[in-house]
Order: structure tokens, then C-alpha cells, then sequence
């Protein structure tokens, strides 16, 4: 018996405290969100024609400009990769005898993202092609998991890695 109301007193003063400890961290944020809006809303003139608080909103303002302008460029965009998004600005045009063959298929990347195949007619290779691109007059259509459909006027083939 005198074991419980040691529990039950021990409870009592575990909850008191853990009350009390509530209680005054309530009051602090009142506290702290009372001085915070309260210097928001305060109009206090600083030598100038401005109020100090949009001041400091101005300054952090101009802060965060400063912060996102060292970050990088801002011609380029940051979701794209840097290969589609490089414009040459003076295309130098190369010029490759077409050979008129049909197309190999080289390699094939797949993935949900960005699939690429690479292609090749006689001793010439692609770069990495998406869907859209073309090589020698070839339009890659679609990239498949193990074959790519690839079409030149009304002709189209299905290369496949089998």
C-alpha cells in the first residue's frame, strides 16, 4: 500500500512539473512571436524616410538576391543538362560524305529518363541520339528497352540488340 501512493505521488508531481514546463514554454513563444510581429508593425523612423522594419526587409531582401545571384547563372536551365542546353553561337557546319547505307545500331542506353542509342553507317558513328534526333537523314521515332525505330522518308526499320 505505501508503495502505490509513493507511485501515485511520484505521478502527481511528474505531471505538475511537466504542466509547469508547458505552461512557461507557451508563455515564451508568446513572448517571442509578440516581439517578432511587434517590430514588424512598429513605425520607427531611422534618419531617413523609410521605416526601420522595411529597412531590414529591404536588407534581407537584397541579401538573398546577393546569395541566389552567386549561385550560378541564370541563362542556363538548371533542369535541363548542360548538353541541351548549350547553343553554339557560331555553328561551324561539318560536312561528312553520306554513304547511304543502312544504319547499325551501335549501342542503346535505356532508362525512364533518358534512353540514348548510338548508330553507325560504315566506318561512321553517331553521337548519343534521342528520340527526335537524326543522323545521315535518319529520325530515331521511338527507343525501346532492347530496339529502336528509326525511319528516313518512308522508309523505317526496327534495329534490335538480338
Amino acid at each position: 500500500m505505501a508503495l502505490r501512493v509513493q507511485r501515485d505521488r511520484g505521478f502527481r508531481v511528474g505531471f505538475a512539473l511537466l504542466v509547469t514546463i508547458g505552461i512557461f514554454l507557451g508563455f515564451k513563444t508568446q513572448q517571442a512571436i509578440s516581439l517578432a510581429l511587434g517590430a514588424m508593425n512598429r513605425v520607427s523612423v531611422d534618419s531617413g524616410s523609410r521605416p526601420l522594419a522595411d529597412r531590414m526587409v529591404l536588407a534581407q531582401i537584397a541579401d538573398r538576391d546577393r546569395l541566389l545571384a552567386a549561385t550560378g547563372s541564370l541563362e542556363r536551365d538548371p533542369f535541363r543538362s548542360p548538353r541541351d542546353s548549350h547553343v553554339d553561337r557560331n555553328p561551324t557546319p561539318q560536312r561528312r560524305e553520306s554513304t547511304g547505307g543502312v544504319p547499325v545500331l551501335r549501342a542503346l542506353l535505356f532508362d525512364n529518363v533518358n534512353p540514348s542509342v548510338q548508330l553507325s553507317i560504315g566506318a561512321h558513328t553517331s553521337d548519343w541520339l534521342r528520340e527526335g534526333d537524326s543522323y545521315e537523314g535518319w529520325v530515331v521515332m521511338e527507343i525501346g528497352v532492347d530496339s529502336v525505330r528509326i525511319s528516313k522518308g518512308d522508309q523505317s526499320l526496327v534495329l534490335s540488340t538480338s
